[in-house]
């Protein structure tokens, strides 16, 4: 589907060099369109599900480092 999208992007380049509108039906042109928005929002999709695992690895990495330093607080209060 992206390499779709990429085609569309050459093919207007080429219109728009030549000066000349392909015989193409509107039909056509409307289902290609639709192919790259349904192409887009999937990846959309994608970035947004990869973002809320990276913010929740974050989120549990700091955790983590925050009952670390907890616990060296308690170990430096002991010794002392």
């Amino acid at each position: 589907m992206v390499g779709q999208a990429q085609e569309l992007k050459e093919m207007a380049k080429a219109i728009a060099l030549l000066g000349e509108v392909p015989d193409v039906s509107m039909q056509a042109l409307n289902e290609r369109r639709q192919d790259v928005q349904r192409v887009a929002q999937q990846a959309d999709g994608q970035f947004m599900k990869l973002t809320e695992a990276a913010n929740q690895v974050y989120n549990e990495l700091t955790e983590i480092m925050t009952l670390i330093l907890m616990s060296q607080e308690r170990k430096t209060k002991a010794e002392q």
